[in-house]
This record gives C-alpha cells, structure tokens and sequence, in this order.
C-alpha cells in the first residue's frame, strides 16, 4: 500500500515494523477524517465572520438601549432578552478564537459595566458572563490591554453588593490576567520581599529604573495601563503620581510639592482621623474602606495616601492603589495625590458651601460692628419683678380653678394686663392691645360661671379648656379687627376682618385674645425687627436678640407677660425664640393645626407640610392643654394627653449636624447640657449623615414654594408695588421702606428656581425623602431624638445675618414633616438660657410632650428673668 509525502505516520506506534496494512490503512483514515474536519471548522468560521459581526452589533445596540431606558427610569431589558442566545454562542469553543479577534472583550465590558444610574446590570448577565469569561481559553495580553475589560471585572469585585459567588470569579479571573500580563509562573505571595521588589522594578520602564528624581509622565504599570487606564473616562479622575526609593535611601522624589499637598489635605480638614508615624512614612490613621467613603461622603478635593512597605503590616503598593483607582508608580510605598470623581450634584453643593462661606464672612465684617454699636447703646435695665402670684401659676392650674370659681378670670386677665404694661417699655413685644375688650370677656365669663349656664366643671374642661385664660397672638395671624401687616409698613394700616381658624378655636375652648404681639416684615427673620414696630429684645438681658419670628410672643411669656401663645414656625420661628427666652416652644405635626388665616399666606400644595402654626407656654404641662385647644377638628388625628412611662421610650441624640462643613460649632455649654440631658434619658448616640444635607434640602424646598407672599407679590390691582431690582437698587441708597430680608428674597427665589439645575433639585428632594424615612424608621411609635437647636445661647441684636446657615439645625424638621419642641435646660456661663430639641415622629407629640415635662422635672425649666 503506497502512501503520499504527506501521509507521514511513523509517529502513530513507537513499533510501526509490527503493524498490518490494515492498521496502516486505518491509522491514515482517520488522520484524513481529522483534517477534512479541522478544514471544515474553518470554511465555517471564514463564513460566519458577518454573522459574527451581526451578532456583536446586536448585543452593542442592546447595550446602547439599556442605558438610555435606564436614563428614562424605564426598565432595561434589552441586555437580558439577548443573553440566552449570545452566551449559547459563546460557549462554542470554535467560535471563541474568532470572537476574541472581532474584539468581544470590548462588548463584554460594556455589557457588565454599570448604567447610568450606577446600578449593577441584573445578576444573570453578570452570572453568566463571568462564568463564560472563566471558561475562555487563555487571553492574549492585547486583547486585555485595548478591551478595559479588567476595569469592568474589577467594578463587580469590588462593589459591595456583588454576590460571594462573582467576586469569587471576577477575583480569578484578575489573578489568571495578572499572571498572563506578566508572564508569572510562582504566586507572587510565595515571593519574599526583596524578590516582589525585583520583580517590580524588572516591569519598569528601563528609563524609569534610572532615577526617581522627577514625576514620571506616565508612571503606571503595565497591570494598571491594562486594566484601568485604557478605559477609564477623562473626567472620571485626574491623577499625579510620584514614587519614593525604599526607607534606607533619601526621597528622591518631589517631596515639596507632596508635603504641599498634605498640608493642603490636613487644612481642608477633608477626615477628622489621627495622623501617626509609621516606618517614617505618614500614615492616615483610617482604613482603606473608610478612606474610600469619607473621600465619596465628603467630596473631598485631595487624597494624600503613604504606604509602608512593610508587607506584614501593610499589602503591597500597586494592589492598594488600585483598590482605590489609583494611578500609582511600582514601589512598595509610594505617595499617591488624587483628585476623585465629582458628581454634579457634589460639584453643585460644594460651590453652594464656598459661596456661602464667602457670603457669610462678607457678612460678619458689616454685621459684627453694626451689632456691636445698636447693642452696646441699649441701656442694660433689669425687669421690675414679678409680684403678682397669679402670674406664676401655670394654665392647667389657673383654668381648673377659673372652672370651680376658686379664682375670677378678669382677676386673671387683669394681673397679665399690669405685667405687660410694666415690661413691655423695656421689650417692645406688643403691636396692638384689646385690654378693655379683654377684661370686658373676662368678666363676662365669671358671671356666666357664677350663673351655672356653662355646665359643670368636668363639661367645661372637655369643651372649653381654656376658658377664661388670657392668650396672645402672634400678628402674622389674623384676628379680627386687629392689625395684621405682619410688620410691612404700608401706605394703610391692614386690618384682619375675620379670625383665623387657629384663632376661631382658641375662642371656642374659652380662651380670651389679649393683643398682637411683634414680629420681623413677612416673619422672614429670626431677629424680630421691622419699621413700624421696631426691635424686640431679650427679658434676660436687653442687649440680646429674642430670636424670631415670633420674638414678640418669647419675650412677653418669658417676662411673665402673657400667659399662652400662639405662634408660627415655618423655619424655627416658634423654636428659636422659645430657646433664647427659656421657654416652651412647640411645632406640631403637619396639619394637626389648620396653616390657613396667616400673613404672608401661600398656595403651595406643600405649604401646610412645611409651616404650621405653634404653642408657646412657660410650663410644659400646658403645651398639651394649648395645643388641644388650637388643633383642626378636620385636621391629622393625634394623641395629645396619652401617658408616657419615660423609662420605655428610645432615646437617641446628636451633638451636632455631622461634617456639613457649613455650621459653626456647637457651645460647649449647649454640648454640656446635650450630654446632661442624653444621660438623665440613657440616650444612645447615633450618627444621620443626611443630616449634612440640611441646608441645601430646607432652603431650597422653602424658596421653591408657588405664590408666597413677598413685598414683590401683585397687589388688589394686579400690579407690584416694587420690582427687584427697583427694591435691591433703594436699599443700597438707604431708600428703602422694607428689611434686608424682604428685599433679597425675590432674588433668592429667582436664582433657586432659574439657575440650580434639575437634577440638583431631584437629588435634593430624595435626600429629603431618604432623611424623613430615616427618622420614621429610627423613632418609630415610641422613640424621640435629642438635638441642638442652634449653635449658641441668645447673641447681640442682628448677629444672626451672618449665622443664617446655623438656622438649618431647626429647619431640617419643618422640611421633613417632624414635630419639634425646644426645652429649657438650663443657663450658660453668662446667665442665658439654654434649650434643646425633642423631634419624634409625626403623630408622636405627646411623647415630646412627656419628655418636656421630665426635663421640666429635672432641670428646673423656666426661672423668672431678673
């Protein structure tokens, strides 16, 4: 039997001499078989390169789809149709050397990259890609190089909600690509230390091993150059990187520039952590974790990270930067200077904190001296003190003994109306009194008791429980036939013509209206001043702000002028002062009070969630007799008068808003009686890092309500009255008829609703929702948190121009729908009160009310100014 030159088969049996023809015969039949079949597997494959071509066109247009669904917040379900059919192609090892050519790799990356939202592409196409990918044959170096398919596996192996099972493969698949990329034949942690040294340097550059006194250009290895930097996006991060000799020899490198750095990073003071000395290299005392979320959390510009090359305490150089994404040299300790990726909505909230940084420290330079001079000619007098004992009975006891005839009511009202003429003098609190009027109802109540035509005792406490006790009323709310200009100057003065329904219940449980009392233009300030009434001040001392906007209501029930008032809060209005005067203030849940009847008015579908009005009170068991009285009957059903075992409630508490980077540091006496108060309750500490988005949050849901009244608002003829810049160009000239306040308003407006991006805005309002269910779910039915309610006791008048920001610690709570209350706890080292905040969840007031009465309880509550 004859054979051709190609026919070779002497390697088929090492004793060919043995073997029949017939053997011979079979051996070379089936070698024929062989390469009619390999032949044929390539006619297929030269075939199938359009469908191919196809096939990878589809799944990259799938992948196209599936981000902009997911743009659209639709649901992206293109990719997903598709694996089926793609992985049964895949899985084809004929097929896999041709995929790999029309370069796969680099729709595999796409197709497990994360979407645009930053959401993870579901489990199965991750599921099924790795487990594909683990079953390729080996990858040639360049097609890892040009594909970033390393930068995708990577990704899922270090974010935190990939599965066990993929981490497990995207970590096999790096170690057999390291190994391809560097030709590795021994696990690199079978390595000694001066061996890993070696061997890094033999991957450098040979002009790079020369010398290390300047920055390398490009100073990545050829692991990062194949598995990040190829792909990486430009503005995803820009790096500086410079690499260090070995501890034995001097820094060879750019150490100034390095140092510049660092203190750069200690002064913008980017982590509060420890600083230590480590192998003298500086080492910053968090963990690789924790530095990579304090530079996400807080946006930080710079990074300065030294690693020691000690590899028993420290992993190697190049496997920690990478896990961070950084461009680093190869030494086993390096300084690696980087800038991470900024979000629009970080770059937008880090421009906002710059400028008002900026703004308010432009601020303190006018602000401080002015304070300084209208403060310091205010004669510091004492109030004449209280001799009356009526006025130091609470209302819960004075409206029991009203309803049993042990006292009259217009010896009541008559002993308020004495103390508010003796103080007011020195508060400027009152814009208009209805004494005779008031003392007229009062004794109409005692001869209707003295008559039996009320019912009895026990009728009257359900029905009028503030029957014939003296009531003042902030003058932003209308009472009829009373001013309500809430303090605008105009040309006529205006007058209510009917009551509001806060109001109207106040008079149907008994209560009698005594006067208005002051309050900033539009209660747009949190100093109680406008130009018609003037400056409210502190009963403590006269030189200090009452707070606002319902400054005027503070001051006279901290003096012992009135009895019970009701106020306002849309931004702290009634929480603030209630603070600087040791009182009561209370902000109940959205809508248990009716918003409507208030001047400015608003008819903004979210009005009544931000701004409701409130109950101020000298002791804390009549918060909930006040507020009782002054809820809707139409309104949000609560619970007000429910007993409360102080020892079964959770008790949480902060000592400050986190690293906002925008509010001034808290007291130490405020911090002091925190802990005080945290301890009585057994708080426990807890840490709502939400709660650095306040000011952002609370100003801009506030300036984006429709149709608030402004001094810029059309008037009965359709028309303003003034136009921005009219308004803003007259205040400058000294001109103008209205507050700081009033007039930059409109202007704020117009920038929040014109120039802050919507996408800013939607991040805003998910962070408020995202913050509210914090809360819901921390406190829940039977939880309250402790909280500061502003940064210091009562300052000098006008001061609060440049702490406008501090006023968010008070803000927050409007913004998120939560009853709050400020608590007298004490005095400060200059005699001024100090009070805190008590937040539950909504419908939870009586908690806050029983807290209140316990710290009332403990630290004594409110002492008579003297």
């Amino acid at each position: 039997m004859e054979f051709g030159l190609n026919d070779t088969i002497h390697d088929c049996s090492p004793n060919k001499q043995l073997m029949t023809d017939f053997d011979l015969m079979m051996i070379l039949k089936s070698k024929k078989n062989i390469y009619r079949r390999a032949g044929s597997d390539i006619d297929v494959a030269k075939r199938n390169d359009d469908q191919i071509l196809e096939l990878l066109e589809t799944m990259q247009q799938a992948a196209y789809q599936d981000r902009q669904l997911n743009r659209a917040n639709k649901p992206a379900t293109k990719k997903i149709a598709l694996l089926k059919h793609f992985l049964s192609q895949l899985i084809k090892k004929d097929l896999q050397l041709p995929l790999l050519e029309h370069n796969v790799l680099n729709v595999l990356a796409d197709w497990i990259s994360p979407l645009p939202s930053k959401a993870l592409p579901c489990l199965q196409i991750r599921e099924g890609i790795l487990k594909m990918l683990g079953e390729f044959p080996t990858i040639e170096k360049s097609y890892l190089k040009q594909s970033g398919i390393g930068k995708a596996v990577m990704y899922l192996y270090k974010h935190p909600d990939e599965t066990n099972a993929n981490r497990r493969r995207a970590g096999e698949l790096i170690h057999g690509w390291f190994r391809t990329i560097y030709n590795v034949n021994t696990e690199l942690k079978a390595m000694s230390r001066e061996e890993r040294q070696q061997f890094e340097m033999k991957q450098m550059p040979a002009n790079k091993r020369k010398t290390t006194d300047s920055l390398p250009s490009a100073g990545c290895n050829q692991l990062d150059e194949a598995l990040w930097l190829d792909k990486r996006p430009q503005e995803a991060y820009t790096s500086v990187t410079m690499q260090i000799k070995p501890e034995s020899s001097p820094i060879m490198s750019s150490p100034l520039k390095a140092l510049v750095e660092f203190l750069r990073l200690i002064y913008a003071k980017c982590y509060r952590k420890v600083v230590r000395e480590c192998n003298q290299h500086i080492v910053l005392g968090i963990s690789h974790t924790q530095l990579r979320g304090e530079l996400r959390a807080r946006g930080a510009a710079y990074a300065v990270v030294m690693i020691s090359d000690d590899a028993s305490t420290q992993p190697p150089a190049t496997n920690t930067a990478r896990s961070f994404g950084f461009n680093c040299c190869n030494s086993p300790s390096f300084v690696a200077v980087t800038k991470p990726a900024v979000t629009a909505s970080r770059s937008m909230s880090y421009a906002i904190r710059r400028l008002l940084r900026a703004a308010m420290c432009v601020f303190s330079w006018f602000v401080m001296p002015y304070s300084q001079c209208v403060s310091g000619r205010i004669e510091r007098r004492k109030l004449p003190p209280i001799e009356d004992p009526l006025l130091l009975l609470s209302a819960t006891v004075l409206a029991e003994r009203i309803r049993k005839r042990e006292i009259r009511s217009e010896d009541v009202v008559r002993a308020y109306i004495q103390r508010c003429q003796q103080v007011n003098p020195l508060l400027n609190a009152i814009v208009e009194d209805r004494f005779e009027a008031a003392l007229e109802e009062a004794q109409e109540v005692d001869r209707q008791l003295a008559k039996g035509t009320l019912g009895p005792a026990e009728e009257l406490a359900r029905n009028k429980p503030l029957l014939g006790l003296p009531v003042s009323i902030k003058e932003s709310l209308a009472v009829e036939g009373m001013s309500n200009t809430a303090g605008r100057k105009l040309r006529e003065k205006k007058v209510a013509l009917s009551d509001a329904p806060v109001v109207h219940q106040i008079k149907r449980a008994g209560g009698i209206v005594l006067l208005v009392s002051n309050t900033p233009e539009l209660c747009l300030c949190w100093e109680t001043y406008n130009q018609c009434t003037g400056l409210t001040r502190n009963p403590y001392n006269l030189q200090r702000t009452a707070g606002g906007s319902s400054g005027g209501e503070a001051a006279l029930i901290a003096a012992a002028g009135s009895l019970l008032g009701v106020t306002t809060d849309i931004a702290g209005s009634s929480r603030l002062p209630a603070m600087f005067t040791g009182v009561f203030g209370h902000k109940p849940s959205p809508y248990v009070v009716s918003p409507y009847g208030h001047h400015p008015s608003c008819d903004d579908e979210n009005w009544g969630s931000f701004f409701t009005p409130g109950a101020m009170c000298r002791y804390a068991e009549d918060l909930p007799l006040l507020l009782e009285a002054m809820r809707d009957p139409e309104g949000t059903p609560v619970t007000l008068h429910k007993p409360v075992p102080i020892g079964a409630l959770k008790c949480y508490y902060m000592e400050n808003d986190g690293p906002s980077g925008l509010t001034r540091p808290i007291d130490a006496d405020i911090v002091q009686a925190i802990r005080d108060v945290a301890a009585h309750l057994n708080a426990q500490r807890v840490n709502l890092k939400r709660l650095r988005w306040t000011l952002d949050i609370s100003v801009c849901k506030m300036l984006r309500m429709k149709n608030v009244e402004t001094i810029y608002s059309p008037q009965a003829n359709g028309k303003p009255d003034t136009t921005m810049k009219r308004e803003v160009f007259k205040y400058l000239l000294g001109m103008s008829q209205s507050d700081l306040p009033s007039v930059m308003i409109g202007p704020m407006q117009h920038i929040v609703n014109n120039y802050i991006p919507q996408s800013r805005l939607d991040f805003l309002d998910a962070q408020t929702e995202k913050l509210r269910k914090d809360f819901i779910d921390l406190l829940g039915t039977d939880g309250v948190f402790i909280y500061p309610g502003f940064p210091n006791t009562a300052h000098r008048h006008y001061r609060i121009f440049h702490k406008l920001v501090d006023t968010t610690y008070m803000m927050v709570f409007n913004t998120v729908g939560l009853p709050a209350a400020s608590c007298m706890v004490g005095f400060d080292r200059e005699k001024l009160p100090i009070g805190v905040q008590i937040v539950a969840a909504p419908g939870q007031d009586h908690l806050i009310f029983a807290v209140a009465k316990e710290l009332e309880r403990r630290f004594g509550g409110w002492v008579a100014p003297v």
